[in-house]
């Protein structure tokens, strides 16, 4: 049998011809659909268990239908209005009386109002109709069992809590807070009978300490029955710190989040921004620049609870080199907030002595040779290792490379040359010593076959007397080796500890420190965290790999031990844990830029970094981020390499190589 639908309502009932016209009737011949007299259609009696109902209580209403002459009931439409809505058909063909039963559940958030049960019915071509309303009202107030308030160990917050109870459902509780602050809370109690509800007020910034909170509360039921009382008023104390949220606002125009953006240079204009608020009241708000720029500025704020404003400098050249940044904030309590900002670095645009030499051709590898004074730089589209001296800018009679030559290296005597023939299975060597250099080639023990083509592209000696091989091959993945040779026995072996089941990347990249006792290997384009492990010469092992910065095409470096290694623009350290992340202004590596082939290179003492953006580098102090100076190159680098122990700084672009003193 259909059941009535149903739906909380408010409304007042509607007239019952109004109810009717919801609707259409049933074709009745002539019969009268009046509410039913004495003699005329269809007699219809209503009634419900009760009189009176609750929000919550279930009232069930019996319509029965007594058609005269005993003629058979064709249809009773019920239907409910008021505080709830439905409506129900229920057909009939049996002769005689028919009775039907209807249940409602009035809605726990029903107002006072009324619920009304309206029935008609049809029979032997008459229809008759009848009605019954259930006044719907609560007349008991709700109870407040127990109402609680406290404040927390700081000061900052109020706790109220509340149990309450009432004979239909609790709807929701009320707290007025006066005195040292106005505000009101709810809290709600989803109209049970009984129940227990609390909240948490924090003290608003310029409440009235000098004042008592008082503390009210009332709890309303559905219909507005109200029970109230007052709590004892509370005494505020201002234990809270202020909050501080001043900062420097950077080269783009925005609060600094990273270390570079707070690098400016003599001249430029700084922005400051103070702001700072307390629960109570602010009495001092400031900053401090330390040495070399040593100045301090605080405002009084007078007791405002919140204090904003901008301070602008116009930066003098006595500030240059990196100053930390400090802010304060103290309240009149004297409770004190300082926090520290990214320091503060002034550099200076310098034009520091440089030589220029004209490069032609694109560079695979570089490697300086300290005894002799010169760089090697490998050119594979020419078959040849170029010799530039660094005393003089002048390229030296270049060594024939057949092969491709790529990834070079020198031992650790800085006697023999090694150099990575790429279209080759061999090792070029070449005497240093000897009057005319010469390129002999060493066989490398490498297995090939149809699908895989391996052949040296990077190599660097260690402490150990050895040689690590990078073999890459033609494509993309996991399918190179790295080969181990022995410079005294000539022994070889692959490495089958050096990467996932023995195999490296083809874009396997080695990296050693200038005392050749840790060798980074790198995996430069691959992407999303770059692959990175460490060899250790003193156990001769492998470190586990570790994924680095978010970028392809990285340029590696690392300082004299391999303490700390440079990738891209994030700073390593000897396990490669990251240390942090540096961006000089115009370097958007930190940011998010995807391809990362900007050159940068750390300084052998592992103190400074080189970062070249366009047309120049930035020197960078690796401790903190820094911004040393400014430095214009005569063209765009693609590669840095520091010589001459630390005192000079190599270019090399597309078309020239450039040597900046750097004493």
């Amino acid at each position: 049998m259909p059941r009535l639908s149903a739906a909380p309502r408010r409304a007042t009932p509607r007239p019952l011809l109004a109810v009717f016209a919801l609707v259409p009737l049933l074709a009745l011949g002539c019969g009268d659909s009046s509410p039913t007299g004495p003699g005329q259609g269809v007699p219809i009696a209503v009634t419900t268990d009760r009189e009176t109902a609750l929000p919550g209580d279930t009232v069930t209403a019996t319509i029965t239908a007594s058609p005269r002459d005993g003629a058979a009931v064709d249809y009773i439409l019920v239907f409910v209005h008021g505080t709830i809505a439905g409506f129900d058909s229920i057909p009939f063909s049996a002769p005689g009386p028919q009775t039907v039963r209807r249940t409602v559940v009035v809605p726990a958030g029903s107002a006072r109002g009324e619920l009304a049960f309206t029935a008609s019915a049809a029979a032997g071509g008459k229809s008759g109709s009848a009605e019954h309303v259930v006044r719907v009202d609560d007349t008991i107030s709700p109870t407040i069992a127990s109402a609680t308030r406290g404040i927390n160990a700081r000061g900052d917050t109020i706790t109220v809590e509340i149990q309450a109870s009432d004979n239909a459902g609790v709807a929701v509780g009320l707290v007025h807070f006066g005195g040292a602050f106005t505000a009101t809370d709810t809290i709600p109690f989803y109209f049970r009978r009984s129940g227990s509800g609390s909240l948490r007020r924090a003290v608003p910034a310029g409440a009235d300490f000098a004042r008592p909170l008082t503390v009210a509360v009332e709890v309303r039921d559905a219909v507005g029955n109200v029970a109230s009382t007052t709590l004892e008023s509370l005494t505020l104390r201002d234990d809270a710190p202020p909050a501080q949220r001043s900062a420097l606002v950077g080269w783009a125009g925005t609060p600094v989040q990273y270390a570079g953006e707070a690098a400016f240079a003599v001249g430029d204009n700084l922005t400051i921004e103070l702001d700072a608020s307390d629960n109570a009241a602010l009495a001092w708000v400031g900053f401090r620049l330390g040495a070399p720029a040593s100045l301090a500025d605080s405002v009084a704020v007078g007791g405002a609870a919140t204090y904003s404003a901008t301070r602008q400098l116009t930066i003098p050249a006595t500030w240059r080199g990196v100053s930390s940044v400090t802010f304060f904030a103290r309240d009149v309590a004297g409770h004190l907030t300082e926090s520290t900002a990214f320091p503060l670095s002034v550099y200076g645009e310098v034009a520091r002595p440089t030589r220029v030499a004209d490069l032609a051709g694109s560079v695979a590898a570089a490697v300086y040779d300290p005894k002799r004074h010169v760089a090697y730089l490998s050119q594979p589209d020419s078959d040849r290792v170029l010799v530039l001296s660094t005393a003089t800018m002048q390229y030296e009679p270049p060594i024939a490379a057949p092969g491709r030559p790529m990834g070079l290296d020198l031992t650790p005597g800085g006697d023999t040359l090694l150099v990575a023939l790429r279209g080759t299975t061999a090792l070029g060597v070449v005497n240093l010593t000897a009057a005319t250099r010469t390129l002999d080639t060493l066989h490398l023990e490498i297995t090939n076959d149809a699908v895989t083509v391996r052949a040296p592209s990077s190599v660097r000696t260690t402490s150990r007397g050895t040689a690590l091989v990078a073999l890459t091959f033609n494509g993309s993945g996991y399918g190179g080796q790295l080969l181990e040779l022995d410079l005294a026995t000539g022994a070889q072996r692959v490495r089958t500890d050096a990467g996932p089941s023995g195999a490296t990347s083809s874009d396997l990249q080695l990296t050693a420190s200038g005392d050749r006792t840790r060798v980074a290997l790198v995996d430069v384009w691959s992407c999303c965290g770059v692959p990175a492990r460490i060899y250790d010469a003193a156990t001769n092992s492998f470190g586990p790999e570790i994924g680095t910065i978010d970028t392809y095409g990285v340029h590696v470096s690392t300082d004299e031990h391999g303490d700390a290694f440079l990738i891209a623009s994030g700073l390593y350290g000897a396990s490669l844990e990251h240390l942090r992340t540096f961006d000089p202004p115009g370097f958007d590596l930190a940011h998010g830029r995807v391809v990362g082939t900007t050159p940068t290179v750390m300084a052998p003492a592992g103190d400074v970094g080189y970062f070249a953006v366009a047309d120049h580098y930035f020197a960078l102090r690796l401790a903190d981020g820094g911004v040393l100076e400014k430095v214009y190159l005569p063209s765009s680098s693609t590669r840095l390499l520091v010589v001459e122990g630390g005192a000079a700084l190599l270019s090399l672009g597309a078309t020239q190589a450039a040597l900046v003193d750097l004493r």
